[in-house]
């Protein structure tokens, strides 16, 4: 519901290609079809077929397993949730630094900072830097000023190790779709790349007001 609810939204109101609605039957057959292998695969192990299998499964596996894993499974195949869209069409190749890639989801952390309405470009700078790379950013990204919401990130004090997994570092550029998925990835040099994905998807319509950053947030920081 979500997933088709942003992508309507943006095309109804004019900001979106009409051909941005194609993908959410792309992405949830590929939900469907992981849904189906992972509820035909225990169905055919815990079957008739080996008693063997099912013995060492009902009475050895809930041992061994861990509780939250299966809890974490279930909960997917009653929500017919999917933790990422590598194939998707939505999801830009993969360059980016950190662990942040196009088809995988933010961790929750992250969840705060993205608009359930918009997509959500998120900048790592240095405090010394940032003012500097903004007026780049102003000028390519002014055509979709109304549909980014933009966040500069930085480290938090403990929390630069993770920062560092996550992001790759300073200067890089994550563009995160308003069901918390990213779709973008890569460093400030790669601002062609992502106008080139932003024209492909949200044609750009005529001028405006001018974008602005929203208050620079810390990595991990705690409210």
């Amino acid at each position: 519901m979500i997933n088709l609810g942003w992508k309507l939204g943006m095309v109804l109101r004019g900001k979106a290609a009409p051909h941005l609605l194609d993908t959410y039957a792309e992405e949830r057959l590929q939900v469907i079809r992981q849904l189906e292998y992972r509820a035909e695969v225990p169905a055919d192990l815990l079957g008739p077929g080996s008693a063997l299998v099912h013995k060492l499964l009902t009475r050895s596996a809930p041992t061994l397993l861990d509780a939250h894993s299966l809890v974490d499974l279930c909960a997917e195949l009653a929500g017919e949730l999917i933790p990422d869209y590598w194939s998707s069409p939505l999801s830009a190749p993969a360059r980016g630094p950190g662990r942040l890639q196009p088809g995988g989801s933010v961790p929750d952390v992250l969840h705060e900072l993205v608009s359930p309405s918009r997509l959500n470009l998120l900048v790592t700078e240095d405090a010394g830097a940032a003012a500097a790379s903004w007026g780049c950013l102003e000028q390519q990204l002014q055509p979709w000023r109304e549909l980014l919401s933009v966040r500069l990130v930085t480290p938090v004090p403990g929390d630069e190790e993770r920062f560092l997994r996550a992001f790759g570092g300073d200067q890089s550029l994550i563009l995160v779709r308003p069901d918390s998925h990213v779709c973008f990835a890569g460093r400030q040099k790669a601002l062609p790349r992502l106008v080139s994905w932003l024209n492909t998807w949200f044609p750009p319509g005529p001028d405006g007001s001018r974008l602005v950053p929203r208050r620079r947030t810390g990595w991990l920081h705690r409210v």
